[in-house]
């Protein structure tokens, strides 16, 4: 199951969604019932979920990314240490997949508490401060609060510059919503 998996995972990393979605879905069944009799661990079926829940957002089907990430989270207090960093990505991604379904007040919610964990349990500039920043303000941008977004997004921008330079992508998906932001706000010239 874990090679079948492992396998999965290199279709979506090469980008052959379509052979992708295919090992995940008729994997996952299995899984699932691996899981519950024991003969994997709970990070193994976390991490395909949370994977298959990437694709599924990506192939545009925001709604079973999130029901994906709401199933893999619930098992939080089964997964090991090792994957603590994806339990944190899985959370801000399914505030996207809320986002994606123009659930902004919800996706707010999530991820501004998000935020609020970070700043409280983190030392400094981290990168997962700054992906925090970036998608409450592209949040609150949706939800036409410009001038929140522009703050929180721009508080973002120079750290990731500092952990990472110019050409991380991250920072580009950041300064492309502080452009249209800025354009919302009918400030052409900045955007």
């Amino acid at each position: 199951l874990r090679t079948r998996i492992a396998l999965a995972d290199l279709w979506l990393a090469l980008g052959n969604n379509e052979i992708a979605d295919k090992f995940y879905r008729e994997r996952l069944v299995i899984l699932r019932k691996a899981y519950k009799n024991g003969s994997i661990a709970a990070d193994d079926l976390f991490q395909a979920m949370y994977n298959f829940a990437l694709l599924r957002r990506a192939q545009g089907d925001s709604q079973e990314a999130e029901a994906l990430i709401e199933e893999a989270l619930e098992m939080r207090g089964q997964t090991t240490a090792s994957i603590g960093n994806d339990v944190g990505i899985a959370e801000s991604v399914l505030a996207l997949s809320l986002a994606d379904q123009g659930k902004f007040d919800q996706a707010e919610e999530m991820i501004g508490a998000k935020l609020d964990a970070v700043r409280k349990n983190s030392d400094g500039e981290t990168s997962e401060l700054c992906a925090a920043l970036t998608i409450l303000g592209g949040v609150v941008m949706e939800k036409g609060d410009y001038e929140r977004a522009e703050r929180l997004l721009a508080e973002a921008e120079p750290i990731y510059r500092r952990l990472y330079g110019p050409a991380y992508m991250p920072l580009g998906d950041n300064l492309r919503l502080q452009a249209q932001t800025l354009y919302f706000q009918g400030n052409l010239t900045e955007a």
